[in-house]
């Protein structure tokens, strides 16, 4: 098993919440954090905000992309509670899937 500084980090719904503990996992990651953690948001408006404020690649939405890009250790799901059964059935579920399907190790959610 990888240590935690080693994983990747997809961070899906960066919002309040992920915003808000993110210096959590800063804290483990140190430097590494913009290499090794990216995230997705809906939030137009703040998305550059987001990015200047993290230091790490921010998108706008494109989570399933994201995910077969970062192919990460770690999911942090964290959408709005009214979207994320979608969001489930639309990213997370085929992720999950795809990983089956090629015998790669699941993330952890």
């Amino acid at each position: 098993m990888r240590a935690l500084e080693e994983c990747n980090y997809s961070i899906i719904g960066l919002g309040y919440l992920m915003e808000y503990i993110f210096p959590c996992l800063r804290a483990v990651l140190g430097q590494c954090a913009g290499c090794q953690v990216e995230a997705s948001t809906a939030d137009e408006a703040d998305l550059e905000g987001k990015r200047q404020r993290l230091g790490i690649p921010v998108r706008l939405e494109g989570n399933l992309e994201m995910l077969l890009k970062q192919q990460p250790d770690y999911i942090l799901f964290a959408p709005p509670p009214a979207v994320a059964p979608q969001l489930l059935e639309e990213c997370l579920v085929p992720y999950y899937q795809h990983i089956r399907e090629t015998g790669n190790p699941l993330p952890k959610l």
